[in-house]
């Protein structure tokens, strides 16, 4: 929420590209202070270093082109890995204020800030322990803690007061909460399970580990919604965790660079969490951003040096040639807002721009509030709406719903006129919804015995007259059905 409600102040004078903006920025402030980092600890060209192997991470510039959260949220919580790290092994109390102030917007950004708070307090009480120096550390991982739970605490008091559990919609079994439920906890974990590498039924295979590191770092096919390299973290992450262990980092002083030690020891922690819970490779941004600064000081104090900075080379042409060629998505978008023509560019990439456009000219002359059901890019529409599926909250009870006519009724209770449908990414259940809403289109038998239970309403209520198709969108081919429609709820 805390960088969300940054976006909000500029959507009036641009909209998502103004919000891009502020996504921008957050990669500008996190090259900053890797530099800046990298610079005061190795040497002023580590500073470069670091920074270039940061930015040429594919995952890194596939966010900065989007107004989420995650470039901010791995600034944050790698800012937290690396000052709580270099106050471990210093005396620098301004490092301790600014480890607690960057996991505080950890925190107040992502629960994933969790992962990272867990695994800074373990190896920091762990290093307090063989470094007889036990009090010392708990006292500066409390002062990180207080810092932390000022600055992100106004957000957990909100979930409190709003649905009486903190991490909302988390831990429903410890916490409860309202507008949720035990199967709603069940179907996110579900969804959840999805992404990534070694699941089994009694849980993840522990053995995968370095499968699933492997295909982060270089085809995440299972570890984004859609299998891309774009999405990759690239082999600069491996390499700079890999490289300071085997070429033996060490001061100018001949000793052990113990706080690297430990920000390698966080990020291993931290890994191994991403592992078990959510492997999502845009997770990864926030161990990223501190193995950039170990490749830094690889590059700059390691012996062969020279190898890592060869590899951080090869991997900006790489990352230059996703990104680069006049084919891929961030050359078509910028080329597109260059010369202005946006509806052009929605157009040919967004299915629900079509739709979008008839219910916002709708709306002008008439009341219209849209359910949305497997659709997420609402914020196109000028006109009030609400993700009508199942899992997202309990507005709709849908479990206590057994006949069209009672969906229809709890529709209108909300005040919904349109309900629209994209069946893109719903497989076989996409299949048997358009031949429901189009027969013969296909040539197939129509039927419904795959779909979910809230789909088989829909549809009965469209059989039944309570829904009126209004107006199909992206037809594919001729002879094929709709993709998406949009259907008006019958008065």
């Amino acid at each position: 929420p805390t960088v969300n409600m940054l976006y909000m102040h500029v959507l009036p004078f641009g909209g998502q590209f103004a919000a891009k903006t502020v996504a921008f920025f957050f990669a500008v402030f996190a090259v900053l202070t890797l530099g800046g980092l990298a610079q005061w600890r190795f040497g002023k060209s580590a500073g470069y270093w670091a920074a270039l192997a940061f930015l040429a991470t594919p995952v890194v510039l596939w966010e900065v082109g989007t107004a989420y959260v995650d470039v901010a949220h791995g600034l944050f919580s790698g800012g937290a890995i690396l000052f709580a790290s270099l106050w471990a092994t210093g005396s620098d109390r301004r490092l301790l204020w600014l480890a607690g102030m960057f996991l505080g917007l950890s925190l107040a950004t992502k629960y994933t800030g969790f992962q990272v708070g867990f695994a800074i307090a373990l190896v920091l009480i762990g290093h307090g322990i063989v470094r007889r120096s036990f009090a010392r550390s708990a006292r500066g991982l409390a002062a990180i803690g207080a810092v932390a739970i000022v600055i992100c605490s106004p957000w957990y008091v909100r979930n409190v007061v709003n649905t009486g559990n903190p991490v909302y919609p988390f831990f429903y079994s410890v916490f409860g909460g309202r507008n949720w439920s035990q199967p709603n906890a069940e179907a996110y974990a579900a969804e959840q399970r999805f992404f990534g590498i070694g699941q089994r039924e009694s849980g993840k295979d522990p053995g995968a580990i370095p499968g699933s590191v492997t295909a982060l770092a270089l085809q995440p096919e299972r570890q984004i919604n859609t299998g891309t390299p774009l999405g990759a973290i690239g082999p600069m992450f491996l390499l700079g965790l890999l490289w300071w262990p085997l070429a033996g980092l060490r001061r100018e002083d001949g000793k052990a660079l113990d706080a690297e030690k430990l920000a390698l020891l966080i990020i291993l922690l931290s890994l191994l969490a991403w592992f078990y819970l959510t492997q999502q490779s845009r997770y990864i941004i926030s161990l990223a951003f501190p193995a950039a600064f170990l490749l830094s000081g690889a590059i700059e104090r390691a012996r062969l040096g020279w190898l890592p900075a060869v590899a951080v080379g090869m991997q900006c042409v790489w990352t230059m040639f996703l990104f680069g060629p006049s084919g891929s998505p961030l050359q078509q978008q910028l080329t597109f807002l260059a010369n202005g023509n946006v509806d052009e560019y929605l157009t040919g990439r967004l299915p629900f721009w079509e739709a979008a456009k008839f219910l916002n000219n709708l709306g002008k002359s008439q009341k219209v509030k849209v359910a949305l059901y497997d659709e997420v890019h609402g914020f196109y529409l000028d006109v009030p709406y609400f993700w009508a599926n199942p899992g997202h909250h309990r507005i709709i009870e849908y479990e206590k719903l057994r006949t069209p006519e009672e969906l229809v009724m709890e529709l209108k209770r909300l005040g919904t006129t349109h309900v629209y449908i994209n069946t893109t990414y719903l497989g076989v259940q996409g299949e048997e919804l358009q031949d429901a809403f189009y027969p013969g289109f296909s040539g197939r038998q129509p039927s419904i015995e795959h779909l979910e239970h809230f789909r088989r309403l829909l549809v009965d209520a469209y059989r039944r007259g309570l829904l009126d198709r209004a107006v199909a969108f992206s037809r594919p081919p001729q002879g094929m059905p709709p993709v998406s429609m949009l259907l008006k709820i019958r008065s």
